[in-house]
């Protein structure tokens, strides 16, 4: 799986990581694995993807516990042959994890339905990507970082040709 990268303090357009050549984990000389098999699996990952997300119940350890805030991330991930993965990188002028590579996302509102609303809301602040463009899996189990922010990951897959605009 490749990423797609959204620096945050550029605007330009949003730089896209391309395909290495070939497939490093085959041998040449594998003649048992072709490429066709190769994207049908990978095109099957999404299938797979979807159908046990379906059915995946979270486990939220953590809920009677308390914490210094809560938070949301999106793992967008690019419905295409080969898969990537939606990353941004945080402004160097902001206190807190400057420059990090980080999953969209961010604090829930009060405002917010629940960590799905404020995951896409968070996406659609940070790289333009509209929430009704997202189809939604499900949430993963929750997290709690080592600053005390319970964070959930929401699991979606985007159009591979959707324009992702960073907000600086």
């Amino acid at each position: 799986m490749q990423g797609r990268f959204v620096n945050r303090p550029c605007r330009r357009a949003v730089p896209r990581l391309e395909t290495p050549a070939g497939f490093p984990h085959l041998r040449e000389t594998d003649s048992s694995v072709t490429l066709p098999a190769i994207l049908l699996t990978t095109i099957t990952m999404l299938a797979r993807l979807r159908q046990q997300m379906a059915t995946l119940q979270p486990v939220d350890h953590w809920r009677e516990t308390s914490f210094r805030s809560e938070a949301a991330v999106l793992l967008a991930l690019t419905d295409e042959p080969v898969p990537q993965l939606v990353l941004t990188r945080r402004a160097a002028h902001l206190k807190s994890h400057r420059g990090e590579v980080a999953l969209p996302g961010g604090k829930i509102d009060p405002a917010d339905a629940d960590v799905v609303a404020a995951a896409l809301r968070e996406s659609e602040e940070e790289i333009a990507l509209p929430p009704s463009t997202v189809e939604v899996l499900g949430e993963l189990d929750p997290m709690v970082t080592r600053f005390g922010v319970k964070v959930t990951p929401v699991v979606g897959i985007i159009a591979a040709d959707i324009p992702l605009v960073p907000n600086p």
